[in-house]
């Protein structure tokens, strides 16, 4: 089955380039994508499916998507809340603050053209975010807190009683290293097996009921192999101009190069959208850049056997393009790579 690109142009092109940079620095990284589905009506944000469980103790933010110009009503615990989408049918209200509760209650919403989601089986206590990468995502039942599981198993048994109220909810349909993703699937489980749970995640959230004997909830966004940009701030990543940081989401641009430094800090690669036909100027490389200090020894293209034309200027390094890509066109994305002194 053939499938869809996830993102197009300059975005796609970006994400290739990641991938690629992360197995230069001997790592990799994998994207996820399930085929497209219709959107509903009303789409909720990821964290808000059956068997959720709400903070306690401050308000509550819950957004979605809905037509334009919709009135979208919440109702939880006796509040009703409402709010506006706007142009792109986003839409966000808060609940007051909410006391913890174990008992299962149903969360509403409605929108102005009759259309209704309700969740049921919702509880309120704590939540904690999970994320990070393959020691995050290992298994309760892969791990020593198998141990724990199977003595509160036992003792439910034993007891007639219940399980502890300890939820997660996650997110794996999809993962960015450029920025944030709003659209997303999320699933909480029912509390039923903690077996498939985050490891480390469940200990932790055992430990908290343990401490405070109200309902926990674990946010597991946790994905295997990630590179660490995934998880870095795009303030974090250094990108050469005219890149530039909108609402925490990058503008693309054609020319922009990004930089990355090797473990050993004696390499840096720079990665384009694509290969240009004319020479271009790295920025950073200027006597104010980030890397004014930084003695270049040589420059190649990942790929290629072409030897590269490049100087140095006060307004940077000027890098001659070879005549040929090293893939089928030059619109691919490419990597040079920066040794230096």
């Amino acid at each position: 089955m053939k499938m869809k690109p996830l993102v197009r142009g300059p975005a796609r092109r970006w994400a290739v380039i990641l991938m690629l940079t992360a197995c230069c620095m001997s790592a990799t990284a994998a994207e996820k994508r399930p085929p497209e589905k219709p959107k509903p009506a009303i789409e909720l944000g990821a964290p808000f499916a059956d068997n959720a469980i709400l903070q306690r103790q401050m308000p509550v933010p819950v957004w979605g998507w809905s037509k334009p110009g919709a009135k979208v009503t919440v109702e939880f615990a006796g509040q009703k809340k409402s709010a506006t989408a706007g142009k792109d049918g986003k839409w966000m209200l808060k609940l007051d603050a909410l006391e913890a509760s174990a008992t299962p209650q149903e969360l509403v919403v409605r929108d102005s053209a009759g259309n209704t989601v309700t969740l049921k089986n919702i509880l309120v206590g704590e939540v904690w975010m999970a994320s990070g990468q393959s020691n995050m995502q290992w298994t309760a039942q892969k791990s020593s807190s198998s141990l724990i599981i199977k003595e509160l198993v036992e003792k439910a048994k034993a007891e007639r009683g219940k399980l502890p109220p300890i939820r997660e909810g996650k997110v794996t349909n999809v993962f960015s290293s450029l920025h944030p993703i709003e659209h997303a699937e999320g699933a909480w489980s029912d509390g039923s097996n903690f077996s498939d749970y985050s490891a480390i995640a469940f200990a932790f959230a055992y430990e908290l009921y343990k401490e405070l004997s109200i309902p926990i909830g674990i946010l597991n966004c946790a994905f295997s192999t990630t590179a660490i940009q995934a998880w870095t701030p795009p303030k974090g990543i250094v990108f050469d101009d005219p890149t530039t940081v909108r609402k925490g989401r990058l503008k693309l641009h054609e020319g922009d190069i990004r930089l990355t430094r090797s473990k050993d800090g004696k390499t840096i690669y720079a990665a384009r959208l694509s290969l240009p036909q004319k020479p271009f100027l790295v920025s950073s490389f200027s006597t104010t850049g980030v890397g004014k200090d930084v003695k270049v020894g040589s420059i190649s293209l990942l790929g290629s056997n072409e030897t590269i034309k490049w100087g140095r200027t006060e307004s940077g390094i000027t890098i001659t393009p070879p005549a040929r890509s090293p893939f089928e066109d030059r619109s691919w994305p490419v990597i040079f790579k920066i040794e230096t002194k």
